[in-house]
Parts: C-alpha cells; sequence; structure tokens
C-alpha cells in the first residue's frame, strides 16, 4: 500500500512536471523581448540624462569664465585708484570694452560708471562690468559691481 501511495505521488508530479514544461515553453522568449524593451527604455532615459549633464557642465565652465573676466576688469578698474584718478576730462562712463576668447567662446566684456558721487573729501563711483557670451541656451549675462573711492579732484562723468 505505501508502495502504491508512493508510485501514485510521483505519477502525479512527474506529470505536473511535464505540463508546467509544456506551458513554460516559449515564455523565455516573450520575457526576454519584455526585459531588452525596459532596459532600451531605461538606456534611452540614462543617455537623455548624458547629454543634459554634459550641457550643464559646459554652461558652468562658460559662466566660471565669465566671472574670471569680470574679475578681471574689476582689478584693472582698480588700477584706475592707484592713478589717483588723473582723467583730464574726468572720469569715463565707459571705461573699458574688450572681446576675450577662451576655447571657442567668445565674451565681451563692457565696463561702466552706474554711479558716481562726489563730495568735498572724496569721490564715490560704483562700476558694473557686464559679460555677455553665446551659449547654447542663448545669450548669456553675468553682472560685477564694485565701489571705488578716489579724491574730490576727479569730476564725475
Amino acid at each position: 500500500m505505501v508502495i502504491q501511495v508512493r508510485s501514485i505521488i510521483l505519477g502525479t508530479l512527474k506529470r505536473r512536471l511535464a505540463d508546467s514544461e509544456e506551458r513554460d515553453r516559449g515564455m523565455g522568449l516573450v520575457e526576454m523581448i519584455v526585459a531588452l524593451f525596459i532596459l532600451a527604455i531605461g538606456l534611452t532615459a540614462t543617455a537623455a540624462e548624458f547629454v543634459t549633464v554634459d550641457r550643464v557642465t559646459a554652461e558652468t565652465a562658460q559662466r566660471q569664465a565669465a566671472i574670471n573676466i569680470a574679475a578681471q576688469q574689476q582689478s584693472e578698474l582698480a588700477g584706475f585708484e592707484s592713478l589717483n584718478w588723473q582723467f583730464s576730462s574726468g572720469i569715463p562712463a565707459n571705461i573699458t570694452n574688450s572681446i576675450h576668447r577662451i576655447g571657442s567662446t567668445f565674451y565681451t566684456a563692457t565696463t561702466t560708471v552706474t554711479n558716481c558721487q562726489s563730495n568735498a573729501v572724496i569721490v564715490q563711483i560704483i562700476s558694473k562690468v557686464t559679460v555677455t557670451w553665446s551659449s547654447a541656451s542663448g545669450t548669456q549675462t553675468y553682472n560685477q559691481y564694485s565701489s571705488l573711492a578716489g579724491p574730490p579732484t576727479a569730476t564725475c562723468p
């Protein structure tokens, strides 16, 4: 009796295993196609992120270059202080205008006097350096302000 029950259980298990093998045939191919499709969607999204990161990195490098150019222009303007503001016709409204090339990008830097106040003791000017350049996102602008003091003999524009 035990042998018969055992053979019945083994027979039932063998039939179920054989049936499941029949049903599962071909499912491997369908599953693989679905998995490849999901993988393709993920890789496409990842590739798009790489393009975005590359663009943002390039724009950050351009903005840093503009900041460096503005700082250079401001340091040149500070040199006017050391000249004791010896301008024969007063402080010019447009102090400098220059073009810089870094890599394949051209930067235009313009330094202007935005405010000038004079009293009997000192002349105080506020200057603005504007750096413009073209990027993939269009024309970009960076502004940097500084304040300089000169002798009262300098005249405001």
